[in-house]
């Protein structure tokens, strides 16, 4: 045991000699880059430096790196180098492990490549993701972005290319994809074909990266001695063409091959170097495999080293693989699938116009479309027989609710008349019971100096003024008497339905009668309310035919908003003015009230609109005054305001007269 252990020591540091010799070397490269980089002149031999840089970094300082490179980029606006920076980054995240960022990354630049049409770019966004999706493990979306590049090559992209270097490459990728196409196909014979193809090709023209390559993919389809000497001889390719994640990967098939020949300790040094890889490397999938890989080893040797190595993987794998994570990558899925469902549908559709050329699908297409226009107008005329009836049942019960609007205006205005009537027939009756004990008092005195029998007194003689005064009282009291009268009148023709006949109107007079009957029902509503008002009407008036109830209706709305916006003035002032001009009455009632803006002017006929406090208006007076008007009389309705100065409405009705 004291022989076996310095031997074992001294194969692993013999074994680890070449990697630690290759990072010796890089950083010995990368430190004369960074001197180069210090007397750098441009900002694009900054990014030329960079790039470089990176090759020789472990993949979270290439990350650093790489964003010094896309910050200089984009400060020159230079659109390819941010480009190229961007998807360098999402092949260093996908090395980290952090998957979401990569195929985040790989599917923006997989969009933007397939607006631009940029096939170099578009063909590494799939390989990006191709990539991902197989450290995932997840075959479905792997295989469709191996099918999306083979198809670009199939289309004959590599005989386009005019560059040696750049076609040999993608010669390459481009076998290679095909053993990934055979293997998803069950075709190993084809697959383990094109991957002897890549490994001679790589061998003839020493190209380290697919040696490297190559030569751990035929591994995988062999068995026996011959296995470990192409994973020995892929190792150190990797090794030397800067490829650490596949170099890491074939130290755990080493691994696996020490281990299914029962050799334990050879086995765990293999595993430990590609452990120590990933760390250098900072290759975050190869350490979660490495750290696997040490459990499985130590779990039947050594409990406490497993448990550890246990630990550390599940620590890793949740950070990488954790429910926020996949849920992250789960989202990206969805949101390119509806993407490329989205693309998959356009191009359908396109595919179906082109396809209309043919006489035969056209043909069926013709014979589906005059069935589908059938039913189409089948169910539009069903429809419109629905929409129909709907709508005179809409009609029919606009009608109904407008009537019911109406009605329900007028007797909340016949509720602000009740006080103005009781004041205003109040007058008129104090009259015929002040002239009525009057007329007795006279009629006492007329009967004092008559006897009995018919004659008059001896000296006495009946005054004729009394007789004169008494006729005058009685005719006052028939006056006042009718006036009351003509007031329950008014009220009662107010709160019935209008019979739609129109009748000839005295409008001074209507309009005398409902300013005092608004000014009296305010009053009586708000003791505190005052204001002036007074009448400016033309003598000459003539009577024209309305419908009293409508007019009236108008002139105590338009008259009890008037006395409305004088509440809080000082001065307060309404004046309803009647005037004819060219066949028209002109009927205006002003204010000096707050006016209103040009907002509220814009909808001041409109149903429902109101600036009254909630519960005090309807919002339906103006706009039943703007009906009566035009359309119940062949008139206008203006308004005319300026805010803080004070409003004035105009109607005008046309002089119409009835005729016998």
């Amino acid at each position: 045991m004291k022989i076996l252990l310095p031997i074992l020591v001294c194969c692993f540091l013999l074994l680890s000699f070449p990697f630690l010799l290759k990072v010796h070397a890089q950083q010995k490269v990368k430190d004369n880059l960074h001197y180069e980089l210090s007397k750098a002149r441009t900002g694009k031999d900054s990014i030329l430096l960079l790039n470089s840089i990176e090759l020789y970094s472990s993949k979270d300082s290439a990350i650093y790196y790489n964003n010094m490179r896309l910050k200089i980029a984009q400060r020159l606006g230079d659109e390819s180098s941010i480009i190229e920076a961007k998807m360098d980054l999402g092949f260093y995240y996908r090395n980290l492990g952090d998957y979401a960022k990569a195929i985040q990354i790989g599917q923006e630049r997989l969009q933007d490549s397939e607006v631009k049409r940029d096939t170099l770019k578009l063909l590494r966004s799939n390989m990006l993701l191709y990539f991902c999706y197989g450290d995932l493990s997840d075959t479905t979306n792997r295989r469709f972005y191996l099918n999306k590049s083979l198809a670009i090559y199939d289309a004959g992209f590599i005989n386009r290319i005019k560059d040696a270097d750049e076609k040999s490459k993608h010669e390459f990728i481009y076998n290679n994809y095909q053993t990934g196409r055979m293997m998803s196909l069950g075709k190993i014979d084809s697959a383990i074909y094109y991957t002897r193809i890549n490994l001679e090709r790589a061998r003839q023209l020493n190209e380290k990266q697919w040696i490297g390559i190559s030569a751990s993919a035929l591994a995988s389809f062999l068995t026996g001695d011959s296995t470990l000497a192409l994973m020995q001889e892929s190792w150190k390719a990797s090794l030397d063409g800067g490829r650490f994640d596949n170099a890491g990967d074939i130290l755990l098939g080493i691994s696996n091959f020490y281990k299914g020949k029962g050799q334990s300790d050879s086995a765990l040094h293999y595993s430990k170097l590609a452990l120590q890889l990933a760390n250098t490397g900072s290759i975050g999938d190869l350490k979660l495999k490495a750290y696997r890989k040490l459990f499985e080893l130590y779990k039947p040797i050594n409990k406490d080293s497993a448990y550890q190595y246990l630990e550390s993987w599940s620590l890793m794998s949740d950070s990488l693989f954790g429910k926020e994570e996949i849920n992250r990558i789960q989202s990206l899925n969805i949101k390119e699938r509806s993407r490329l469902e989205a693309e998959a549908n356009k191009l359908l559709n396109e595919q179906q116009r082109k396809a209309a050329n043919n006489r035969f699908l056209f043909l069926i297409a013709a014979t589906f479309l005059l069935l589908a226009i059938a039913v189409f107008f089948y169910q539009n005329n069903r429809q419109r027989k629905k929409s129909h009836h709907q709508l005179e049942m809409a009609y029919d019960h606009l009608k109904s609710t407008q009537a019911q609007l109406i009605q329900s205006e007028k007797l909340a205005s016949l509720g602000e008349l009740t006080a103005g009537i009781a004041h205003e027939i109040q007058n008129p009756l104090n009259f015929v019971n002040n002239f009525s004990e009057l007329s007795v008092e006279l009629i006492d005195e007329l009967k004092s100096p008559l006897t009995p029998e018919g004659g008059i007194k001896p000296g006495e003689k009946i005054d004729m003024e009394i007789f004169s005064d008494l006729s005058q009282n009685l005719e006052k009291i028939t006056l006042h008497g009718k006036r009351a009268s003509s007031i329950v009148k008014g009220m009662l023709e107010h709160s019935r339905a209008s019979t739609g006949v129109k009748e000839l109107t005295d409008i001074n007079a209507m309009a005398d009668e409902y300013l005092r009957l608004a000014y009296h029902g305010l009053r009586a509503k708000d003791k505190d309310f005052n204001s002036d008002f007074k009448t400016d009407f033309d003598p000459n008036l003539p009577k024209i035919a309305v419908i009293p109830q409508d007019i009236g209706r108008v002139l105590l709305n338009l008259i009890n908003n008037a006395f409305w916006a004088v509440k809080t003035v000082d001065k307060p002032l309404v004046v309803v003015k009647t005037e004819q001009s060219d066949n028209q009455i002109i009927i205006k009632v002003s204010d000096n009230g707050t006016g209103m803006t040009d907002e509220v002017k814009a909808k001041i006929f409109q149903p429902f609109f109101t600036t009254k406090p909630t519960g005090q208006g309807a919002g339906l007076g103006l706009s039943l005054a703007y009906d009566i008007i035009t359309k119940g009389h062949a008139g206008t309705i203006e308004v005319a305001s300026v805010e803080g100065e004070g409003t004035t409405f105009v109607v005008k009705l046309p002089i119409i007269r009835i005729t016998d």
